[in-house]
């Protein structure tokens, strides 16, 4: 059989040489992981960038009734999943994440959380699997527990589903907040409350990374169906759209809600007026919120007493439509602003920036304490500032491209996401506010650790980065990266191949070879030689003019990668007569050596060069000059 399969694998790999104008030099010249490559000779993955004739995606449907209670920080929840099992494979297990047993004693973290919440962990009450309870102390039903995992015995069959029913109970810290938790002594920010259904693709089968407070998500597309009940007056918002406002809201603050999503105008649905009169809001006793949602990755959401709420509703050019809502506290500096930065962000991310439209109908920016993303709801803490805060809501915002319409491994690739979302988001928020402009900020950080042993290539997984590392390796190179092979493509050629591989891979888990074969394919060239240097060698940016010499009234200038990252700059020729003379040098320049010569006619004397490599992260500038001495 290994015989018979090896063949057929070249065979495989043959045929698609021969149809592929960029692939020998895509299998010779780049490093593929083993697991990775396996995808294009299962025919799961393509090298010109598409999902490939094999490719599969399986799709988990959610049905969840939990309560909350405020003052006990108590949530009991039950829900119905649904598996589908769209695979080739006939699946013998399933692997249900439970997110909030990182606070368990004993358990691995990435960040410190407050000792008072160590010890929590989630309290599972029943698990049904196609109809039959299961013993939760059956080891044969229980195949493995451990980390936030709980793999069960559940037979799936290939084009099959699997009905998944779970009752649980949780608390939610007390203190810590780190992406979801409390805000203050009646409001929460509420992520990681369910158990969810792991991700089965086609490169590593079952995600049995536990989740370690430090890395982010990799999860599956499907529908949900959430009701959510809390006491009298706490307002919930949440992913989705809210299917019950009748039954929730007074007549007063229904009225309200029902014109903010017709107006474009920003509509005060609860305004402080209606929070220090102590005026009745919601329905008498506890009310139950439902809220829907098709084709996103996760559910959250936040919940209040005493949050002004403001909402609009934005028209975009090809007509869609998004509810955006901001939930803040009114002793908030700047978060009152948000209403109107919201709509904003949303109209240039779609119509200019990403040039894609909005793949959501609502958005709510919450008002908690950090900044974090989730599908059509993000968590934000108060910034020191105007700019801060068009910094923040613009950069969560824009996550809702990635990884919450293109769904990319966080858990293993996170800087694609990062980077891409630091580099569109600095776009975006600059043409309003110039603080908090991360190319700047990266650009003197970044040459302080390249090439050091922290400098990490981006290709080793997120999941086992330490916290000390995470922002250079997720967010400063990679976003640096972008900008970098945007200047070298031109802005319409990066924008175009972008789009591409957004309408590509919408609601699919592409891989970073994804991305780079998709951006070769689009862009008709084949871009290896920067894709491996940046993305998966160690090495760093660092050009410097080596020698200049003259041989036969010509100058010869040799300008060297010393670092192995390219990226492009420019030779300032120095006179003798005071003048200068600029000739750029194209980022392509490297694209097949380490060394790049100018010649530069002898017709005026010369008193030196300078290498210009200003917007690129050059680690010693020291190297940029040359004195011709006399």
């Amino acid at each position: 059989m290994l015989i018979v399969r090896i063949k057929y694998s070249v065979i495989i790999l043959i045929f698609s040489l021969l149809n592929s104008p960029f692939l020998f030099s895509q299998v010779d010249d780049l490093f593929i992981p083993r697991d990775i490559k396996d995808a294009y000779i299962r025919k799961t993955r393509s090298y010109d960038g598409n999902p490939g004739p094999e490719y599969f995606q399986n799709r988990v449907d959610y049905n969840i009734d939990a309560s909350f209670d405020p003052i006990t920080r108590n949530l009991q929840g039950s829900e119905v999943i649904i598996f589908h099992n769209n695979s080739k494979r006939n699946l013998r297990y399933i692997v249900i994440r439970n997110y909030l047993d990182v606070y368990k004693k004993g358990a691995i973290r990435g960040r410190t959380i407050d000792p008072i919440d160590a010890g929590n962990e989630v309290n599972i009450l029943k698990i049904i699997i196609n109809g039959e309870e299961i013993d939760l102390n059956d080891p044969n039903s229980i195949v493995d527990k451990s980390g936030t995992d709980i793999i069960l015995a559940c037979k799936t069959s290939s084009g099959s589903t699997s009905q998944i029913e779970i009752s649980w109970s949780l608390k939610i810290p007390e203190k810590t907040h780190q992406r979801f938790g409390p805000v203050d002594e009646s409001s929460y920010f509420i992520a990681y409350w369910f158990p969810q259904v792991a991700v089965f693709d086609d490169i590593n089968g079952w995600d049995t990374f536990s989740f370690n407070n430090l890395n982010e998500m990799y999860t599956e597309f499907g529908n949900y169906t959430i009701s959510l009940t809390v006491p009298e007056n706490f307002i919930i918002w949440a992913t989705g759209e809210l299917q019950n406002p009748e039954e929730v809201l007074k007549p007063k603050y229904l009225k309200r809600f029902q014109q903010s999503k017709v107006s474009d105008e920003v509509i005060q649905i609860i305004s402080y007026d209606d929070i220090i009169n102590n005026k009745a809001i919601t329905q008498k006793g506890n009310n139950t919120w439902i809220f829907k949602a098709d084709q996103i990755s996760d559910f959250a959401f936040g919940t209040s007493d005493h949050f002004l709420w403001d909402a609009s509703q934005l028209t975009l050019n090809e007509g869609n439509k998004v509810h955006i809502h901001t939930a803040f506290l009114n002793s908030s500096e700047n978060f009152h602003e948000v209403s109107e930065i919201t709509p904003w962000v949303i109209k240039i991310l779609s119509e200019e920036i990403v040039g894609y439209p909005f793949p959501f109908s609502t958005m709510t920016v919450f008002n908690g304490m950090d900044g974090m993303e989730f599908p059509m709801i993000v968590n934000d803490e108060e910034m020191e500032n105007r700019a801060g805060t068009y910094f923040l809501t613009t950069h969560e915002v824009a996550h809702s491209y990635f990884p919450f319409l293109v769904g990319t491994n966080q858990k293993r690739h996170g800087w694609i996401d990062e980077g891409l979302i630091t580099m569109l988001g600095v776009e975006t928020h600059t043409l309003k506010e110039k603080e908090y402009n991360f190319r700047e900020l990266y650009l003197e950080w970044y040459p302080l650790f390249a090439g050091t042993q922290e400098d990490l290539p981006s290709i080793v997984n997120s999941v086992y980065l330490p916290d000390i590392i995470f922002q250079q390796h997720e967010y400063a190179r990679p976003s640096l990266a972008f900008w970098t092979l945007r200047d070298i493509l031109g802005e319409d050629l990066f924008k175009s191949s972008l789009l591409e591989f957004i309408e590509r891979w919408k609601f699919k888990h592409p891989t970073p070879y994804d991305l780079f074969f998709t951006f070769n394919d689009h862009c008709g060239e084949n871009l290896n030689w920067f894709f491996q240097a940046w993305f998966l060698s160690f090495g760093y940016p660092d050009l410097g003019i080596h020698n200049a010499e003259l041989i036969n009234d010509e100058w010869i200038v040799e300008i060297q990668n010393i670092g192995g990252m390219p990226f492009p700059s420019k030779l300032e020729i120095l006179f003798t007569d005071l003048q200068k003379q600029v000739i750029d040098i194209d980022g392509r320049s490297w694209k097949d050596s380490k060394s790049h010569i100018v010649k530069i006619p002898a017709n005026k004397d010369i008193s030196g060069f300078v290498l210009i490599t200003d917007n690129y992260p050059d680690c010693e500038e020291e190297n940029n000059y040359f004195s011709i001495e006399k």
